[in-house]
């Protein structure tokens, strides 16, 4: 970090560590939508389908399957799916 010593950025370091250690979520009271890649990295496997996102709402969690993996979503031709499935929800957020 520019500007601080090495002992400064230790204790910022130490800071924010003891901050991220202590966070604790609450689920929030809106719907959560998923938009996940059909191929799953390994350390997903052992995850619910929405990835443990359904903790963090006390409203609907939707998970939709997108083709590819976590990489290959965000790319041509993968990404217009992407975008239509984006799309679609905002679309289902308006007409509510």
């Amino acid at each position: 970090m520019f500007g601080l010593s090495d002992s400064e950025q230790i204790a910022v370091f130490d800071a924010n560590l003891r901050a991220l250690r202590s966070y604790r979520p609450t689920a929030a009271p809106v719907p959560i939508t998923l938009l996940r890649a059909k191929v799953q990295l390994l350390s997903h496997l052992a995850l619910d389908t929405s990835l443990g996102w359904r903790d963090f709402t006390k409203g609907d969690a939707r998970v939709h399957m997108v083709p590819g993996d976590h990489s290959s979503i965000m790319a041509e031709p993968t990404v217009r799916q992407l975008a239509k499935m984006i799309s679609g929800e905002l679309d289902n957020l308006e007409s509510k």
